[in-house]
């Protein structure tokens, strides 16, 4: 997870560059190896980081946190938060509506991913407080792998 993280910081580097973001995240305490397919874990990441970029305001922080022990890794943005009638719908393709800029779609796929890799993808939000992503997983090193 690790080496994934490394190469998502440097896109997400660039992409939050874009709006004066700031992207930060501190190295793992230890390694945490997870199995699953690269390409489609690192499309996950960028999509939470996309959409953390998006609605954000500019000159924010999105901070990415892995959690070894709890196996999570999380993305938390400082934007306008997600009302909790709204989050339910978050990860159903298409259902967003006129509430977000987008469709919706992103964050459905990265629902999917998550979940055919036997993972858990979560958002923990309030209006005015940001949101925070968070992606747990089983590490090889783990008791539950």
């Amino acid at each position: 997870m690790g080496e994934l993280l490394g190469d998502v910081l440097m896109s997400a580097r660039v992409l939050a560059g874009r709006k004066g973001q700031t992207v930060v995240c501190a190295p793992p305490e230890q390694p945490c190896p997870v199995t699953g397919d690269y390409d489609r874990l690192r499309q996950l990441l960028m999509i939470l980081i996309d959409n953390a970029v998006r609605y954000a305001p500019e000159g924010s922080t999105i901070t990415l946190t892995l959690d070894v022990h709890a196996c999570t890794l999380s993305v938390a943005d400082e934007g306008p938060g997600i009302a909790p009638e709204l989050q339910q719908s978050l990860f159903v393709p298409y259902a967003r509506g006129k509430a977000f800029e987008s469709t919706g779609l992103e964050l459905a796929i990265a629902h999917e991913i998550a979940v055919r890799h036997g993972y858990e993808l979560t958002v923990t939000s309030a209006p005015g407080q940001g949101s925070v992503f968070a992606l747990r997983f089983v590490s090889a090193q783990s008791p539950e792998a």
